[in-house]
């Protein structure tokens, strides 16, 4: 609905129907106004839902327990962003979001010593998020990110594998003449809280891409280097491993060939 030239609504409306757990409405709302030319404001607000899949309702074997009492997920979540150009090569945006999440699906130990996933009460999130974008030279282009964030339960435990801060950075340059681009980006993670009661240090990841069409065609060649500095990175697992943080991959890379026929997308 265009209420006015600088006033917006979108409504949306999501209705599902599952024999188990019976008929869930979830509406979509989103409030844009653009004060001035340069600057927009969004109120956003939407609900979703998620049903049980039949590995967590079902799945019994030898230290696992079914669940066939299970609840869906469902969350509603409110949003503030603003957006706001500086000069035709720049952007930056600020939003503040929370979200509300009940009967989340969780693998637990239980009393009787197996693992089953259960329902957790309700599940909190706040945060705030800062971006921004600008084409620092000529087919050069630098983005920042950085979003901080508080999940907890509803009596204030803060969540296993929920880092406080995350960011990214990022530095891309065009090459049209060779039709090529290239893309430096580094991903960083604070300290996360395991199942066991342990702590996973920082992390951060650099990775490179790299595109071209070098014979003008309908093929690209393309590479990727990941983990560049071969960074310590884990990860936290769940219940049903005994280490409390699982070790990904160090320096690693992939490389490869598309080629996209005529008429294609």
């Amino acid at each position: 609905l265009k209420v006015r030239d600088s006033l917006r609504l979108t409504l949306g409306l999501r209705f599902d129907r599952y024999q188990q757990f019976g008929n869930t409405v979830n509406p979509r709302l989103a409030v844009v106004w653009n004060p001035w030319s340069e600057g927009t404001l969004k109120l956003l607000y939407g609900s979703a839902f998620r049903a049980p899949v039949p590995y967590e309702l079902y799945y019994n074997s030898t230290g696992y327990e079914a669940s066939p009492g299970l609840k869906p997920e469902t969350v509603r979540t409110y949003e503030a962003v603003y957006e706001q150009r500086l000069g035709a090569r720049s952007w930056v945006s600020l939003s503040s979001f929370r979200n509300e999440v009940r009967n989340l699906i969780t693998q637990v130990t239980n009393s009787n010593g197996n693992f089953q996933f259960q329902n957790r009460e309700s599940i909190h999130t706040e945060g705030a998020e800062l971006a921004a974008r600008s084409e620092v030279a000529r087919d050069v282009t630098a983005r920042l990110a950085y979003h901080l964030q508080r999940t907890h339960e509803r009596g204030g435990d803060r969540l296993t594998n929920s880092p406080t801060h995350t960011g990214t950075a990022g530095l891309s340059r065009r090459f049209y003449a060779h039709d090529a681009s290239a893309a430096l980006e580094c991903f960083f993670m604070s300290s996360r809280r395991t199942v066991r009661s342990t702590t996973l240090a920082p992390t951060a990841v650099l990775s490179l891409n790299l595109r071209a069409r070098p014979w003008r065609g309908s093929l690209t060649v393309y590479a990727g280097l990941f983990n560049l500095a071969d960074a310590d990175y884990r990860a936290a697992p769940g219940n049903e491993l005994t280490q409390d943080a699982v070790s990904m991959d160090g320096r690693n890379f992939n490389a490869g060939l598309e080629y996209r026929f005529s008429g294609s997308r």
